[in-house]
Protein backbone atom coordinates (compact mmCIF):
# COMPACT_ATOMS: atom_id res chain seq x y z
CA UNK A 1 0.00 0.00 0.00
CA UNK A 2 1.61 3.54 -1.09
CA UNK A 3 -0.52 5.45 1.68
CA UNK A 4 0.85 3.92 4.77
CA UNK A 5 -0.54 6.58 6.92
CA UNK A 6 -4.20 5.49 5.54
CA UNK A 7 -3.70 1.97 5.87
CA UNK A 8 -6.04 -0.14 8.43
CA UNK A 9 -4.33 -3.57 9.87
CA UNK A 10 -6.93 -3.95 13.19
CA UNK A 11 -8.67 -7.05 11.67
CA UNK A 12 -11.31 -5.94 14.10
CA UNK A 13 -11.77 -2.37 12.11
CA UNK A 14 -11.67 -4.24 9.07
CA UNK A 15 -14.00 -6.42 10.49
CA UNK A 16 -16.48 -3.14 11.77
CA UNK A 17 -16.00 -1.76 8.29
CA UNK A 18 -17.52 -4.53 6.36
CA UNK A 19 -20.24 -5.29 8.73
CA UNK A 20 -21.67 -1.84 8.33
CA UNK A 21 -21.70 -2.12 4.75
CA UNK A 22 -24.18 -4.07 2.13
CA UNK A 23 -22.54 -4.28 -1.22
CA UNK A 24 -19.23 -5.34 -2.53
CA UNK A 25 -18.19 -4.97 -5.77
CA UNK A 26 -17.05 -9.09 -7.04
CA UNK A 27 -14.24 -8.94 -9.24
CA UNK A 28 -13.29 -11.76 -12.06
CA UNK A 29 -11.46 -13.18 -14.87
CA UNK A 30 -13.11 -14.03 -17.78
CA UNK A 31 -10.38 -15.01 -19.96
CA UNK A 32 -8.97 -12.33 -21.13
CA UNK A 33 -11.95 -10.07 -19.71
CA UNK A 34 -12.39 -8.37 -16.25
CA UNK A 35 -15.72 -8.83 -15.12
CA UNK A 36 -17.23 -6.74 -11.73
CA UNK A 37 -21.01 -7.30 -10.22
CA UNK A 38 -22.10 -5.25 -7.65
CA UNK A 39 -23.57 -7.88 -5.05
CA UNK A 40 -25.11 -8.33 -1.29
CA UNK A 41 -23.67 -10.40 1.27
CA UNK A 42 -22.59 -11.24 4.38
CA UNK A 43 -19.86 -11.22 6.46
CA UNK A 44 -18.33 -13.79 9.42
CA UNK A 45 -15.09 -14.12 11.32
CA UNK A 46 -14.18 -17.57 11.56
CA UNK A 47 -11.00 -18.95 13.32
CA UNK A 48 -9.53 -15.52 12.41
CA UNK A 49 -10.42 -15.69 8.90
CA UNK A 50 -13.17 -12.92 6.97
CA UNK A 51 -15.47 -14.63 5.31
CA UNK A 52 -18.18 -13.62 2.66
CA UNK A 53 -21.13 -15.29 1.83
CA UNK A 54 -22.69 -14.06 -1.80
CA UNK A 55 -25.84 -15.38 -3.36
CA UNK A 56 -27.62 -15.45 -6.88
CA UNK A 57 -28.71 -17.48 -9.51
CA UNK A 58 -27.52 -21.03 -10.13
CA UNK A 59 -26.42 -20.60 -13.35
CA UNK A 60 -25.17 -17.47 -15.37
CA UNK A 61 -22.36 -15.79 -16.03
CA UNK A 62 -21.10 -14.94 -12.63
CA UNK A 63 -21.14 -18.96 -11.78
CA UNK A 64 -19.95 -19.72 -14.90
CA UNK A 65 -16.76 -17.83 -14.67
CA UNK A 66 -16.53 -19.23 -11.11
CA UNK A 67 -16.59 -22.80 -12.00
CA UNK A 68 -13.82 -21.77 -14.80
CA UNK A 69 -11.28 -19.70 -12.48
CA UNK A 70 -12.49 -19.24 -8.48
CA UNK A 71 -10.12 -16.11 -7.99
CA UNK A 72 -12.19 -13.74 -6.75
CA UNK A 73 -11.63 -9.88 -5.60
CA UNK A 74 -13.89 -8.22 -3.26
CA UNK A 75 -14.35 -3.84 -2.95
CA UNK A 76 -16.27 -2.65 -0.58
CA UNK A 77 -16.37 1.20 -0.31
CA UNK A 78 -18.28 3.90 1.58
CA UNK A 79 -18.48 6.69 4.54
CA UNK A 80 -17.72 9.30 1.08
CA UNK A 81 -17.53 13.04 2.48
CA UNK A 82 -16.59 15.53 0.27
CA UNK A 83 -13.26 18.11 1.06
CA UNK A 84 -13.69 21.38 -0.88
CA UNK A 85 -10.71 23.23 -1.81
CA UNK A 86 -12.07 26.18 -3.34
CA UNK A 87 -11.20 27.63 -6.83
CA UNK A 88 -8.62 25.09 -7.06
CA UNK A 89 -9.89 22.12 -8.71
CA UNK A 90 -6.97 19.84 -8.49
CA UNK A 91 -7.28 20.49 -4.58
CA UNK A 92 -10.59 18.83 -4.31
CA UNK A 93 -10.89 15.43 -2.67
CA UNK A 94 -12.75 13.38 -0.10
CA UNK A 95 -12.77 11.33 3.19
CA UNK A 96 -13.71 7.63 2.75
CA UNK A 97 -13.02 4.18 4.00
CA UNK A 98 -12.49 0.95 1.97
CA UNK A 99 -11.79 -2.76 1.63
CA UNK A 100 -10.58 -4.88 -1.04
CA UNK A 101 -9.67 -8.68 -0.23
CA UNK A 102 -8.60 -11.57 -2.82
CA UNK A 103 -9.53 -15.37 -1.95
CA UNK A 104 -11.43 -18.18 -3.91
CA UNK A 105 -14.94 -18.78 -4.50
CA UNK A 106 -16.84 -21.75 -3.28
CA UNK A 107 -19.70 -22.40 -5.08
CA UNK A 108 -21.57 -24.35 -1.84
CA UNK A 109 -23.80 -27.89 -2.12
CA UNK A 110 -24.50 -28.88 1.06
CA UNK A 111 -27.67 -28.13 2.70
CA UNK A 112 -26.07 -27.02 5.95
CA UNK A 113 -23.49 -25.02 4.55
CA UNK A 114 -25.98 -23.15 2.39
CA UNK A 115 -28.51 -22.66 5.09
CA UNK A 116 -25.62 -20.76 7.33
CA UNK A 117 -24.32 -18.59 4.15
CA UNK A 118 -27.80 -17.87 3.62
CA UNK A 119 -28.21 -16.78 7.37
CA UNK A 120 -24.89 -14.79 7.81
CA UNK A 121 -26.06 -12.86 4.75
CA UNK A 122 -29.31 -12.28 5.86
CA UNK A 123 -28.51 -11.54 9.21
CA UNK A 124 -25.88 -8.87 8.05
CA UNK A 125 -28.11 -7.31 5.31
CA UNK A 126 -31.00 -6.74 7.80
CA UNK A 127 -29.96 -7.73 11.32
CA UNK A 128 -32.55 -10.70 11.51
CA UNK A 129 -32.04 -14.51 11.68
CA UNK A 130 -34.00 -16.49 9.14
CA UNK A 131 -34.05 -20.05 9.07
CA UNK A 132 -33.65 -21.52 5.67
CA UNK A 133 -35.11 -25.00 4.65
CA UNK A 134 -33.62 -27.59 1.88
CA UNK A 135 -35.99 -26.44 -1.05
CA UNK A 136 -35.21 -22.59 0.10
CA UNK A 137 -31.42 -23.09 -0.20
CA UNK A 138 -32.22 -25.58 -3.56
CA UNK A 139 -33.61 -22.80 -5.10
CA UNK A 140 -29.77 -20.40 -5.15
CA UNK A 141 -26.46 -20.52 -5.37
CA UNK A 142 -24.48 -19.57 -2.27
CA UNK A 143 -20.80 -18.86 -2.84
CA UNK A 144 -18.04 -18.70 0.13
CA UNK A 145 -15.06 -16.73 -0.10
CA UNK A 146 -12.23 -16.60 2.50
CA UNK A 147 -10.38 -13.63 2.32
CA UNK A 148 -6.69 -14.77 1.84
CA UNK A 149 -5.41 -10.90 1.58
CA UNK A 150 -7.12 -8.08 2.82
CA UNK A 151 -5.77 -4.54 2.84
CA UNK A 152 -8.18 -1.65 3.56
CA UNK A 153 -7.80 2.21 4.04
CA UNK A 154 -9.10 5.24 5.09
CA UNK A 155 -9.43 9.04 4.41
CA UNK A 156 -10.16 11.53 7.34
Amino acid sequence: MRRKDREITDQKEILSILQRHRVCRLGMCDGPRPYVVPLSYGVEEKDGDIILYLHGAKEGRKIAIMKRNPAVCVEVDGEYSPLEAGNNPCAYSCNYVSVIGEGKAEILEEYEEKAHGLSVLMESQTGREFPFTPVQTESVAVVRVRLQLVTAKRKR
